[in-house]
Protein backbone atom coordinates (compact mmCIF):
# COMPACT_ATOMS: atom_id res chain seq x y z
CA UNK A 1 0.00 0.00 0.00
CA UNK A 2 1.55 3.33 -1.05
CA UNK A 3 1.47 6.57 0.94
CA UNK A 4 -1.42 7.99 -1.08
CA UNK A 5 -3.66 4.99 -0.42
CA UNK A 6 -2.70 4.93 3.24
CA UNK A 7 -3.52 8.64 3.58
CA UNK A 8 -6.90 8.10 1.93
CA UNK A 9 -7.73 5.24 4.28
CA UNK A 10 -6.87 7.36 7.31
CA UNK A 11 -9.10 10.17 6.04
CA UNK A 12 -12.05 7.84 5.60
CA UNK A 13 -11.44 6.27 9.00
CA UNK A 14 -11.54 9.74 10.54
CA UNK A 15 -14.76 10.62 8.76
CA UNK A 16 -16.33 7.33 9.80
CA UNK A 17 -15.36 7.85 13.44
CA UNK A 18 -16.80 11.34 13.32
CA UNK A 19 -19.96 10.05 11.71
CA UNK A 20 -20.78 7.29 14.23
CA UNK A 21 -22.14 8.66 17.49
CA UNK A 22 -21.92 6.98 20.86
CA UNK A 23 -24.54 4.52 21.97
CA UNK A 24 -28.02 6.01 22.23
CA UNK A 25 -31.07 3.88 23.09
CA UNK A 26 -33.26 5.81 20.62
CA UNK A 27 -30.93 5.50 17.64
CA UNK A 28 -32.62 4.46 14.38
CA UNK A 29 -30.88 2.89 11.41
CA UNK A 30 -31.87 2.24 7.79
CA UNK A 31 -30.38 0.44 4.80
CA UNK A 32 -31.66 0.73 1.22
CA UNK A 33 -30.43 0.55 -2.35
CA UNK A 34 -31.11 1.08 -6.06
CA UNK A 35 -30.09 -0.73 -9.22
CA UNK A 36 -30.43 0.72 -12.73
CA UNK A 37 -29.58 -0.88 -16.06
CA UNK A 38 -29.49 1.21 -19.22
CA UNK A 39 -29.10 0.60 -22.95
CA UNK A 40 -27.71 3.56 -24.86
CA UNK A 41 -27.15 4.67 -28.45
CA UNK A 42 -25.02 7.74 -29.27
CA UNK A 43 -24.46 8.86 -32.87
CA UNK A 44 -21.47 11.09 -31.97
CA UNK A 45 -19.86 9.70 -28.84
CA UNK A 46 -16.60 11.64 -29.21
CA UNK A 47 -18.59 14.87 -29.83
CA UNK A 48 -16.72 16.19 -32.87
CA UNK A 49 -17.78 17.72 -36.18
CA UNK A 50 -15.75 15.17 -38.14
CA UNK A 51 -14.82 11.51 -37.62
CA UNK A 52 -17.97 10.87 -35.60
CA UNK A 53 -17.90 7.75 -33.44
CA UNK A 54 -21.26 5.95 -33.25
CA UNK A 55 -21.55 3.75 -30.16
CA UNK A 56 -24.00 1.32 -28.57
CA UNK A 57 -23.49 1.01 -24.84
CA UNK A 58 -24.65 -0.59 -21.61
CA UNK A 59 -24.58 0.98 -18.13
CA UNK A 60 -25.00 -0.64 -14.73
CA UNK A 61 -25.59 1.76 -11.83
CA UNK A 62 -25.83 0.16 -8.36
CA UNK A 63 -26.27 2.31 -5.23
CA UNK A 64 -26.36 1.54 -1.51
CA UNK A 65 -27.51 3.94 1.22
CA UNK A 66 -27.08 3.54 4.97
CA UNK A 67 -28.17 5.90 7.73
CA UNK A 68 -28.13 6.24 11.50
CA UNK A 69 -29.87 8.97 13.49
CA UNK A 70 -30.78 10.04 17.00
CA UNK A 71 -32.58 13.11 18.26
CA UNK A 72 -29.38 15.15 17.90
CA UNK A 73 -27.27 13.29 15.34
CA UNK A 74 -27.75 12.09 11.78
CA UNK A 75 -25.25 10.17 9.64
CA UNK A 76 -25.74 9.05 6.04
CA UNK A 77 -23.44 6.97 3.85
CA UNK A 78 -23.77 6.59 0.08
CA UNK A 79 -21.94 4.22 -2.22
CA UNK A 80 -22.54 4.36 -5.98
CA UNK A 81 -21.10 2.57 -8.97
CA UNK A 82 -21.19 3.35 -12.70
CA UNK A 83 -20.04 0.55 -15.00
CA UNK A 84 -20.06 1.34 -18.73
CA UNK A 85 -19.39 -0.88 -21.71
CA UNK A 86 -19.45 0.26 -25.36
CA UNK A 87 -18.79 -1.18 -28.81
CA UNK A 88 -15.28 0.24 -28.71
CA UNK A 89 -13.48 -0.54 -25.42
CA UNK A 90 -11.77 2.87 -25.31
CA UNK A 91 -15.06 4.30 -23.95
CA UNK A 92 -15.43 1.62 -21.27
CA UNK A 93 -15.42 2.91 -17.71
CA UNK A 94 -15.60 1.62 -14.13
CA UNK A 95 -16.47 4.45 -11.77
CA UNK A 96 -17.57 4.72 -8.16
CA UNK A 97 -18.47 7.27 -5.51
CA UNK A 98 -18.22 7.09 -1.72
CA UNK A 99 -19.94 9.82 0.28
CA UNK A 100 -20.53 10.57 3.95
CA UNK A 101 -22.81 13.26 5.38
CA UNK A 102 -23.06 14.07 9.10
CA UNK A 103 -25.21 16.52 11.09
CA UNK A 104 -25.15 17.23 14.80
CA UNK A 105 -27.56 19.67 16.48
CA UNK A 106 -27.34 21.06 19.98
CA UNK A 107 -29.48 23.94 21.19
CA UNK A 108 -29.16 26.71 18.57
CA UNK A 109 -26.15 25.16 16.81
CA UNK A 110 -25.96 22.74 13.92
CA UNK A 111 -22.61 21.25 12.89
CA UNK A 112 -22.18 19.40 9.60
CA UNK A 113 -19.39 17.49 7.92
CA UNK A 114 -19.77 16.23 4.36
CA UNK A 115 -17.09 14.38 2.45
CA UNK A 116 -16.66 12.26 -0.62
CA UNK A 117 -14.24 10.39 -2.84
CA UNK A 118 -14.93 9.51 -6.45
CA UNK A 119 -13.14 7.99 -9.40
CA UNK A 120 -14.87 8.38 -12.75
CA UNK A 121 -14.51 8.93 -16.48
CA UNK A 122 -16.80 11.96 -16.07
CA UNK A 123 -17.91 12.31 -19.69
CA UNK A 124 -20.74 14.63 -18.65
CA UNK A 125 -18.25 16.71 -16.63
CA UNK A 126 -15.96 16.98 -19.67
CA UNK A 127 -18.88 18.20 -21.79
CA UNK A 128 -19.81 20.91 -19.29
CA UNK A 129 -16.24 21.89 -18.47
CA UNK A 130 -14.32 21.91 -21.77
CA UNK A 131 -16.63 20.47 -24.41
CA UNK A 132 -13.98 17.85 -25.22
CA UNK A 133 -14.60 14.14 -24.61
CA UNK A 134 -11.38 12.25 -24.02
CA UNK A 135 -11.72 8.47 -23.49
CA UNK A 136 -9.53 6.59 -21.01
CA UNK A 137 -9.14 9.69 -18.84
CA UNK A 138 -10.14 9.03 -15.26
CA UNK A 139 -10.93 11.86 -12.87
CA UNK A 140 -10.12 11.40 -9.18
CA UNK A 141 -11.79 13.79 -6.73
CA UNK A 142 -11.63 14.11 -2.96
CA UNK A 143 -13.67 16.70 -1.08
CA UNK A 144 -14.46 17.61 2.51
CA UNK A 145 -16.81 20.39 3.63
CA UNK A 146 -17.32 21.25 7.33
CA UNK A 147 -19.98 23.86 8.18
CA UNK A 148 -21.70 25.48 11.15
CA UNK A 149 -25.10 27.13 11.51
CA UNK A 150 -26.23 29.21 14.47
CA UNK A 151 -29.84 30.26 15.00
CA UNK A 152 -29.35 33.82 16.23
CA UNK A 153 -33.05 34.54 16.75
CA UNK A 154 -36.27 32.73 15.85
CA UNK A 155 -36.09 34.26 12.36
CA UNK A 156 -32.36 34.74 11.79
CA UNK A 157 -29.44 32.38 11.14
CA UNK A 158 -25.70 32.81 10.70
CA UNK A 159 -23.64 30.20 8.84
CA UNK A 160 -19.97 29.45 8.24
CA UNK A 161 -19.10 27.07 5.40
CA UNK A 162 -15.64 25.81 4.48
CA UNK A 163 -14.49 23.38 1.86
CA UNK A 164 -11.49 21.63 0.35
CA UNK A 165 -11.42 19.80 -2.96
CA UNK A 166 -8.66 18.07 -4.88
CA UNK A 167 -9.07 16.90 -8.47
CA UNK A 168 -6.55 14.81 -10.38
CA UNK A 169 -6.78 13.72 -14.01
CA UNK A 170 -5.20 10.48 -15.09
CA UNK A 171 -2.56 10.64 -17.78
CA UNK A 172 -4.27 11.16 -21.12
CA UNK A 173 -3.38 8.66 -23.80
CA UNK A 174 -2.74 11.01 -26.73
CA UNK A 175 -3.47 8.15 -29.13
CA UNK A 176 -7.12 8.36 -28.05
CA UNK A 177 -7.42 12.03 -29.00
CA UNK A 178 -8.78 13.04 -32.42
CA UNK A 179 -6.08 13.02 -35.09
CA UNK A 180 -6.84 16.54 -36.31
CA UNK A 181 -4.54 18.13 -33.72
CA UNK A 182 -5.47 21.47 -32.14
CA UNK A 183 -8.50 22.40 -34.22
CA UNK A 184 -12.02 23.64 -33.45
CA UNK A 185 -12.95 19.98 -32.89
CA UNK A 186 -10.11 19.63 -30.40
CA UNK A 187 -8.67 22.91 -29.06
CA UNK A 188 -6.87 20.93 -26.37
CA UNK A 189 -4.29 18.52 -27.75
CA UNK A 190 -2.65 17.69 -24.40
CA UNK A 191 -3.86 16.26 -21.11
CA UNK A 192 -6.14 17.95 -18.58
CA UNK A 193 -4.79 19.81 -15.56
CA UNK A 194 -5.73 18.95 -11.97
CA UNK A 195 -6.29 21.45 -9.18
CA UNK A 196 -6.76 22.03 -5.47
CA UNK A 197 -9.37 24.48 -4.21
CA UNK A 198 -10.08 25.98 -0.80
CA UNK A 199 -13.27 27.89 0.01
CA UNK A 200 -14.75 29.89 2.86
CA UNK A 201 -18.18 31.55 3.10
CA UNK A 202 -19.77 33.55 5.90
CA UNK A 203 -23.49 34.10 5.40
CA UNK A 204 -26.73 35.03 7.12
CA UNK A 205 -30.45 34.89 6.38
CA UNK A 206 -33.47 36.52 7.98
CA UNK A 207 -37.11 35.55 7.60
CA UNK A 208 -38.81 38.88 7.11
CA UNK A 209 -42.32 37.43 7.14
CA UNK A 210 -44.10 34.32 5.89
CA UNK A 211 -43.46 35.19 2.26
CA UNK A 212 -40.04 36.89 2.24
CA UNK A 213 -36.60 35.69 3.36
CA UNK A 214 -33.52 37.84 2.77
CA UNK A 215 -29.97 36.48 2.72
CA UNK A 216 -26.42 37.60 2.11
CA UNK A 217 -22.84 36.57 2.55
CA UNK A 218 -19.21 37.03 1.67
CA UNK A 219 -17.01 34.33 0.17
CA UNK A 220 -13.40 33.54 -0.66
CA UNK A 221 -11.78 30.71 -2.60
CA UNK A 222 -8.29 29.86 -3.79
CA UNK A 223 -7.45 27.60 -6.72
CA UNK A 224 -4.02 26.04 -7.20
CA UNK A 225 -3.35 24.13 -10.40
CA UNK A 226 -1.11 21.08 -10.53
CA UNK A 227 0.85 22.05 -13.64
CA UNK A 228 3.97 24.23 -13.07
CA UNK A 229 3.78 27.65 -14.68
CA UNK A 230 -0.01 27.92 -14.28
CA UNK A 231 -1.48 30.93 -12.49
CA UNK A 232 -2.86 30.62 -8.97
CA UNK A 233 -6.28 32.27 -8.71
CA UNK A 234 -8.09 33.77 -5.73
CA UNK A 235 -11.78 34.65 -5.95
CA UNK A 236 -13.60 36.81 -3.45
CA UNK A 237 -16.78 38.85 -3.28
CA UNK A 238 -20.17 39.10 -1.65
CA UNK A 239 -23.76 38.44 -2.67
CA UNK A 240 -27.23 39.49 -1.51
CA UNK A 241 -30.51 37.78 -2.30
CA UNK A 242 -34.16 37.32 -1.50
CA UNK A 243 -36.62 34.42 -1.61
CA UNK A 244 -40.27 35.30 -2.18
CA UNK A 245 -42.99 32.67 -1.70
CA UNK A 246 -46.39 34.27 -2.41
CA UNK A 247 -48.02 30.82 -2.19
CA UNK A 248 -46.88 27.43 -0.95
CA UNK A 249 -46.64 26.28 -4.58
CA UNK A 250 -44.51 29.18 -5.80
CA UNK A 251 -40.98 30.33 -5.01
CA UNK A 252 -39.06 33.20 -6.61
CA UNK A 253 -35.33 33.49 -5.82
CA UNK A 254 -33.02 36.40 -6.66
CA UNK A 255 -29.35 36.99 -5.89
CA UNK A 256 -26.47 39.10 -7.15
CA UNK A 257 -23.17 40.64 -6.11
CA UNK A 258 -19.71 41.81 -7.22
CA UNK A 259 -16.75 39.47 -7.65
CA UNK A 260 -12.99 39.92 -7.91
CA UNK A 261 -10.54 37.36 -9.31
CA UNK A 262 -6.88 37.82 -8.46
CA UNK A 263 -4.24 36.09 -10.61
CA UNK A 264 -0.66 35.35 -9.66
CA UNK A 265 1.37 34.00 -12.58
CA UNK A 266 4.44 31.95 -11.70
CA UNK A 267 7.30 30.59 -13.77
CA UNK A 268 8.63 27.06 -13.69
CA UNK A 269 11.04 27.90 -10.87
CA UNK A 270 8.19 29.02 -8.67
CA UNK A 271 9.07 32.73 -8.67
CA UNK A 272 6.22 35.21 -9.08
CA UNK A 273 6.13 36.95 -12.45
CA UNK A 274 3.02 39.14 -12.35
CA UNK A 275 -0.19 39.73 -10.44
CA UNK A 276 -3.41 41.46 -11.42
CA UNK A 277 -7.14 41.49 -10.56
CA UNK A 278 -10.19 41.15 -12.79
CA UNK A 279 -13.56 42.56 -11.70
CA UNK A 280 -16.84 40.78 -12.45
CA UNK A 281 -20.16 39.75 -10.94
CA UNK A 282 -22.29 36.74 -10.04
CA UNK A 283 -26.05 36.45 -10.03
CA UNK A 284 -29.03 34.14 -10.25
CA UNK A 285 -32.79 34.25 -10.69
CA UNK A 286 -35.21 31.33 -10.66
CA UNK A 287 -38.95 30.69 -10.52
CA UNK A 288 -40.19 27.37 -9.12
CA UNK A 289 -43.67 25.85 -9.06
CA UNK A 290 -44.86 22.52 -7.68
CA UNK A 291 -48.22 20.82 -7.11
CA UNK A 292 -49.46 17.24 -7.12
CA UNK A 293 -49.38 16.85 -10.90
CA UNK A 294 -46.55 19.03 -12.15
CA UNK A 295 -43.43 20.95 -11.24
CA UNK A 296 -41.16 23.27 -13.17
CA UNK A 297 -38.17 25.54 -12.71
CA UNK A 298 -36.95 28.28 -15.01
CA UNK A 299 -34.11 30.68 -14.45
CA UNK A 300 -30.61 32.00 -15.02
CA UNK A 301 -27.40 31.59 -13.05
CA UNK A 302 -23.88 33.00 -13.34
CA UNK A 303 -21.00 31.29 -11.57
CA UNK A 304 -17.27 30.67 -11.83
CA UNK A 305 -15.26 27.54 -11.08
CA UNK A 306 -11.88 25.97 -11.93
CA UNK A 307 -11.66 23.94 -15.11
CA UNK A 308 -9.48 21.22 -16.60
CA UNK A 309 -7.65 23.74 -18.85
CA UNK A 310 -5.87 25.41 -15.92
CA UNK A 311 -8.09 28.50 -15.93
CA UNK A 312 -11.09 29.70 -13.95
CA UNK A 313 -14.13 29.63 -16.24
CA UNK A 314 -17.11 32.01 -16.17
CA UNK A 315 -20.38 30.11 -16.72
CA UNK A 316 -23.72 31.66 -17.75
CA UNK A 317 -26.55 29.14 -17.62
CA UNK A 318 -30.19 29.51 -18.70
CA UNK A 319 -32.29 26.49 -17.69
CA UNK A 320 -35.80 25.09 -17.87
CA UNK A 321 -36.99 21.92 -16.11
CA UNK A 322 -40.54 20.55 -16.34
CA UNK A 323 -42.23 17.37 -15.11
CA UNK A 324 -45.87 16.31 -15.44
CA UNK A 325 -47.54 13.29 -13.85
CA UNK A 326 -49.86 11.96 -16.54
CA UNK A 327 -51.25 9.31 -14.21
CA UNK A 328 -50.38 7.66 -10.92
CA UNK A 329 -47.67 5.59 -12.65
CA UNK A 330 -46.58 7.69 -15.66
CA UNK A 331 -44.40 10.84 -15.53
CA UNK A 332 -43.15 12.97 -18.44
CA UNK A 333 -40.03 15.12 -17.96
CA UNK A 334 -38.12 17.61 -20.09
CA UNK A 335 -34.99 19.66 -19.40
CA UNK A 336 -33.29 22.36 -21.47
CA UNK A 337 -29.97 24.04 -20.61
CA UNK A 338 -28.08 26.76 -22.46
CA UNK A 339 -24.51 27.32 -21.24
CA UNK A 340 -22.06 30.02 -22.29
CA UNK A 341 -18.54 29.72 -20.87
CA UNK A 342 -15.26 31.57 -21.28
CA UNK A 343 -12.04 32.10 -19.38
CA UNK A 344 -12.28 34.83 -16.75
CA UNK A 345 -9.01 36.31 -17.99
CA UNK A 346 -8.28 34.91 -21.48
CA UNK A 347 -6.03 37.78 -22.55
CA UNK A 348 -3.38 36.98 -19.95
CA UNK A 349 -3.82 33.22 -19.99
CA UNK A 350 -2.78 32.51 -23.55
CA UNK A 351 -4.63 31.66 -26.75
CA UNK A 352 -5.38 28.10 -25.63
CA UNK A 353 -7.72 29.40 -22.92
CA UNK A 354 -9.44 31.75 -25.37
CA UNK A 355 -10.21 28.76 -27.60
CA UNK A 356 -12.75 27.61 -25.02
CA UNK A 357 -15.15 30.54 -25.38
CA UNK A 358 -18.17 28.54 -26.39
CA UNK A 359 -21.94 27.98 -26.33
CA UNK A 360 -23.38 24.62 -25.30
CA UNK A 361 -27.00 23.43 -25.45
CA UNK A 362 -28.43 20.27 -23.92
CA UNK A 363 -32.11 19.30 -24.31
CA UNK A 364 -33.60 16.06 -23.04
CA UNK A 365 -37.00 14.40 -22.69
CA UNK A 366 -38.02 11.23 -20.87
CA UNK A 367 -41.10 9.14 -20.07
CA UNK A 368 -41.12 7.06 -16.88
CA UNK A 369 -43.52 4.21 -16.14
CA UNK A 370 -43.75 2.70 -12.64
CA UNK A 371 -45.09 -0.63 -13.91
CA UNK A 372 -44.80 -2.39 -10.53
CA UNK A 373 -43.96 -1.66 -6.94
CA UNK A 374 -40.30 -0.48 -6.74
CA UNK A 375 -39.85 -0.96 -10.52
CA UNK A 376 -39.58 1.77 -13.15
CA UNK A 377 -39.07 1.74 -16.91
CA UNK A 378 -37.81 4.92 -18.59
CA UNK A 379 -37.25 5.91 -22.22
CA UNK A 380 -35.25 9.07 -22.89
CA UNK A 381 -33.63 11.18 -25.58
CA UNK A 382 -30.91 13.87 -25.34
CA UNK A 383 -29.79 16.36 -27.99
CA UNK A 384 -26.51 18.28 -27.61
CA UNK A 385 -25.16 21.19 -29.62
CA UNK A 386 -21.94 23.15 -29.25
CA UNK A 387 -20.16 26.05 -30.94
CA UNK A 388 -16.74 27.56 -30.28
CA UNK A 389 -17.00 31.33 -30.68
CA UNK A 390 -13.51 31.75 -32.11
CA UNK A 391 -14.08 29.48 -35.11
CA UNK A 392 -17.89 29.13 -35.33
CA UNK A 393 -17.44 25.35 -35.57
CA UNK A 394 -20.65 23.55 -34.55
CA UNK A 395 -21.02 20.05 -33.13
CA UNK A 396 -24.18 17.98 -32.64
CA UNK A 397 -25.01 14.64 -31.07
CA UNK A 398 -28.12 12.54 -30.38
CA UNK A 399 -28.48 9.99 -27.61
CA UNK A 400 -31.33 7.53 -27.04
CA UNK A 401 -31.66 5.62 -23.76
CA UNK A 402 -33.82 2.84 -22.33
CA UNK A 403 -33.53 2.14 -18.59
CA UNK A 404 -35.04 -0.18 -16.03
CA UNK A 405 -34.64 0.58 -12.31
CA UNK A 406 -35.35 -1.25 -9.09
CA UNK A 407 -35.55 0.52 -5.72
CA UNK A 408 -34.87 -1.73 -2.76
CA UNK A 409 -36.68 -0.57 0.37
CA UNK A 410 -34.13 -2.38 2.50
CA UNK A 411 -34.27 -2.70 6.25
CA UNK A 412 -34.73 -0.36 9.18
CA UNK A 413 -34.80 -0.67 12.93
CA UNK A 414 -33.62 0.83 16.21
CA UNK A 415 -30.89 0.15 18.74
Amino acid sequence: MDDKQRWGHWVWLGLACYGVPGYAPAAQWALSGDLTQQLQYNDNMNFTATQKDTEFGYRLLPALKAGLKTLAWKTEFLGQGDIRRYDHPRWDCDAYLLGLDNHYSVRRNRFSLAGGYSLSCAYQQQLTDTGILVPNTQVENFRVAPSWQWRWTRRSEISLETGYSKTNYGKTNLATLPTNGSTPDNPLSTGFIGNKSYSLRLGANHRWNRQITVNGGTYFSRVEYAEPGTATQEIYGFQFGVNYAPHRRWLLSLGAGPRWTHFEAVNLLGAEQSAHTVTGSVGNISLNYKDREQRYSIGYSNSISPSAIGQVQDYHNVFFDYAYRVSRRVVVETTVNFLHSEAVDPGRSGSSADNFKRDYVSASAAVSWEFAKDWRLQAGYTYRWQEYRQTSATIESNTAMLSISYSWGGFQGSI
